[in-house]
């Protein structure tokens, strides 16, 4: 099912993936012309982190932003092992297919950093680039802890949280202003009926969340094995990747390079110049390499 909307810049749809589960994604259709992108996002949020970035995008190339089961607009599970991490590249792979799109770059921030880096490992001859925004090779990165104590799925009025989300991160998004931080927030967050905010992401995903992180505390070997483009956003004020780790994976694979992103903490908006530049790079080698057909184009 789709739905187009001429004031949105993207059509929406729902995918049927199993296990009773419909996945939510916008297609930002664009140009035909440039390789497409997928945007996965992070562990607790949802294809709206990506509307700035797909609006920028999508003159010259097809852009998709799914929400990840139990996240934004797709279903909620009843036993988090419906939440594995393998299970979410596969619906991956299953809207791509659906959608016609053959070959990609990923854009992937903390969850979607990491299915991407998966993803490139098993079938590079599919993933013709990825960007990592703020993110290494270990998946519990040492500020995933301070966002942790953050969360609670309590309803809130939308000043309240902004505020909260100010407190926490104002040290990560200096220039920020009351306005910016009401935006942050309706990015993460739904509104109820009642007029109030809560997080839009099911609370059964962190119990897989524990377990992949238990079984997989790394992806050096995937990363370190890539062979396609890799471009590595840093925010200068992260506490999620540090620069000594950034450095390290560019050293050790020729195909990556390390963007710092200045005045930015967790994560880079992605459209910043400096995100845009190196953002730009990697579509830049994927499309000189693009086949004259490719199919969804």
């Amino acid at each position: 099912m789709n739905t187009a909307s001429e004031t949105t810049g993207y059509k929406a749809g729902m995918l049927e993936v199993g296990q009773g589960h419909r996945l939510y994604y916008r297609d930002y259709t664009g140009a035909t012309t440039g390789t497409p992108v997928l945007c996965l996002p992070g562990f607790w949020r949802n294809a709206r982190d990506f509307e700035q970035l797909a609006r920028h995008l999508s003159p010259a190339r097809r852009v998709i932003t799914p929400d990840m089961r139990g996240r934004g607009n797709s279903t909620r599970a009843s036993d988090f092992s419906e939440y594995r991490f393998e299970t979410l590249i596969d619906d991956v792979w299953k809207l791509a297919d659906h959608l016609g799109v053959e070959r990609m770059v990923l854009i992937g921030t903390t969850l979607g950093a990491f299915m991407s880096i998966q993803m490139a490992h098993d079938l590079p001859e599919r993933v013709a680039g990825i960007v990592l925004n703020d993110v290494g090779t270990e998946t519990t990165p040492p500020g995933s802890k301070r966002l942790s104590g953050t969360v609670d799925h309590e309803e809130w009025p939308l000043e309240v949280v902004a505020e909260k989300a100010k407190a926490t991160n104002q040290k990560y998004f200096p220039e920020f202003g009351e306005d910016d931080w009401k935006s942050f927030i309706r990015l993460s967050h739904r509104e109820t009926a009642s007029g109030r905010f809560v997080r839009d992401f099911d609370p059964l995903t962190g119990e897989e969340t524990k377990r992949f992180r238990a079984d997989k505390p790394s992806l050096w070997n995937e990363f370190a094995g890539l062979t396609v483009p890799v471009a590595m956003l840093r925010g200068e004020l992260s506490d999620f990747l540090s620069q000594d780790l950034g450095e390290r994976m560019a050293a050790a694979n020729p195909n990556a390079f390390l963007t710092v992103v200045a005045g930015r903490g967790h994560p880079p908006l992605l459209t910043e110049p400096q995100s845009l530049a190196a953002i730009e790079k990697v579509l830049a080698k994927a499309d000189s390499q693009r086949p004259a057909m490719v199919a969804g184009s």
